[in-house]
């Protein structure tokens, strides 16, 4: 996966976890979205993560942060934000 970053840099997962909602996702009737911001330092670690949209369902949260928390990026010039946007279906 790659996103752009201002001023057009490039960020590039090395290491893109997903989360594991297939046995949570089983009992919901609709699909739902899980928007998570990381700060990723220049060595490419995710220093923190944060929920930004809830789905409202906690174990599909804490998966989501859990699977952000754990992925690595490619090293970048300087800290970066982004915006994980988890699809659970």
């Amino acid at each position: 996966m790659q996103w752009i970053y201002r001023d057009k840099k490039k960020i590039t997962c090395f290491k893109c976890l997903k989360p594991n909602f297939k046995s949570i996702s089983k009992k919901l009737d609709s699909s739902s979205l899980v928007k998570i911001k990381v700060l990723i330092d220049k060595s490419g670690k995710v220093k923190k993560a944060e929920l930004v949209e809830s789905s409202k369902n906690k174990k599909i949260d804490a998966a989501a942060l859990n699977a952000a928390k754990s992925s690595t990026f490619y090293p970048l010039d300087e800290d970066a934000n982004l915006t994980i946007d988890y699809l659970v279906n």
